[in-house]
């Protein structure tokens, strides 16, 4: 279970699933996205935001991923400073929703946040310069085609409101990035990512 591995810091929607209050009181637990300060949840060394009861509807004005991204990647950084270093994973789940839903806009929406989302990971990589970013996906959704007839607005059609088997891509920036071209089977990126950490050789330390 997620209260009781050794996640740093998880930000996302999903309190239904959790028996609230929680026992374990190692784990500081925000609801609002306001409370996404630095400085506050610095002084905590696990934090669990859930700003929403099923996944993040934004018509209610969740954090955004964007908002979720940068104060996880501040609050791991400042708190791996003794540590080899950090994994993150963000992820733009809905985009996988507004497929199942066959609503552009709706994926649009998402497209830009998670676009954001890259953009300021990719920002930190440039400043850290030891960080390797992974975009991908588990799988397609929707079928979407994008048809622009002559003389005519882009269209957008859907082939199917279910999981599609469209090739998924992978993009990589940083050291290691050259592991992560050509054609590889989904499984093969867990491995790539272990030798791009070279974990043999990682030296343990306190990262408290």
């Amino acid at each position: 279970m997620l209260v009781e591995s050794d996640i740093a810091i998880a930000l996302g929607g999903g309190s239904e699933f959790f028996k609230l209050p929680l026992s374990d009181q190692a784990i500081h637990i925000i609801d609002n996205g306001n409370s996404l300060d630095q400085d506050d949840l610095a002084q905590h060394a696990r934090v669990l935001g859930l700003f929403g009861e099923d996944g993040l509807d934004r018509r209610l004005s969740p954090p955004t991923q964007l908002k979720m991204t940068v104060t996880a990647l501040d609050f791991l950084d400042s708190k791996t400073s003794n540590c080899p270093g950090f994994f993150l994973m963000s992820e733009g789940s809905q985009i996988d929703w507004a497929g199942h839903d066959n609503n552009v806009k709706y994926m649009l929406a998402e497209f830009a946040d998670f676009d954001d989302s890259i953009a300021a990971a990719i920002e930190f990589a440039k400043q850290d310069k030891e960080t390797l970013i992974l975009v991908t996906a588990d799988h397609a959704t929707g079928g979407l085609v994008l048809q622009k007839p002559r003389g005519s607005s882009i269209r957008a059609q859907w082939t199917t409101t279910s999981h599609d088997l469209s090739p998924i891509n992978i993009y990589a920036y940083g050291p290691g990035a050259d592991s992560f071209s050509g054609l590889m089977d989904n499984t093969e990126i867990f491995q790539k990512i272990v030798e791009a950490l070279d974990y043999k050789n990682i030296q343990k330390s306190n990262c408290k």
